[in-house]
């Protein structure tokens, strides 16, 4: 069991919660204490942010989206195009709004289980190492997808975040337009990805 208090930590402004944030360089990243890690295997990731969600804790779940996911909920909180750096409070509002909208049942929830994590063990070269996990969530069922951060390569700035390897939570979508209420041992098989379960959970 997981505690959102093990979520990794970015810095932010030491004024109020509705000034602008940042996120943690390389050397803010390596500290030790950090969550995740490069050994944090995808399950405990997804732990924590199931934690986070039961909980309503709407920055904890944010830090455990990968940096693709968070770049579209930053440009989703910004105001306008000439804002940087969107506030916290307005980055944990998008949040909650796109998860109330689109994962309706999730945000604070009683009971949650991890039914099946599976990966493509045929994964093409290039791509980012991917894991498709089942949850149930009270009576339903939500399809969490986690991608393993590339390594900083000289490119983007941003992708020097310290992170790098680690596991983070891509997307979120309920198994069906309804919640999905079938069988907990069926697994879930994504159109066109070859699956293969992993015998480590």
């Amino acid at each position: 069991y997981c505690s959102s208090s093990l979520v990794m930590s970015y810095s932010f402004s030491s004024e109020s919660s509705s000034s602008p944030w940042r996120r943690p360089g390389a050397e803010e990243g390596t500290k030790t204490g950090r969550f995740p890690t490069m050994e944090t295997s995808p399950s405990e990731v997804l732990e924590a942010q199931l934690v986070a969600l039961q909980e309503g804790d709407m920055e904890g779940t944010y830090r455990l989206f990968s940096r693709a996911r968070r770049s579209f909920i930053d440009d989703a909180a910004r105001r306008d195009v000439r804002e940087h750096r969107p506030t916290l409070d307005r980055v944990c509002e998008t949040v909650r709004t796109q998860l109330t909208n689109e994962c309706p049942g999730l945000l604070e929830h009683s009971l949650h289980k991890i039914l099946a994590v599976v990966g493509d063990p045929n994964a093409p070269k290039g791509r980012l190492a991917t894991r498709i996990c089942r949850v149930r969530v009270d009576t339903k069922y939500f399809i969490f997808t986690l991608t393993q951060q590339s390594g900083f390569d000289g490119g983007d700035p941003r992708d020097e975040d310290g992170f790098s390897k680690c596991w983070f939570v891509w997307a979120i979508q309920p198994e069906d337009k309804k919640g999905g209420d079938d069988d907990e041992h069926t697994l879930p098989s994504p159109p066109g990805l070859a699956l293969r379960v992993l015998t480590t959970v």
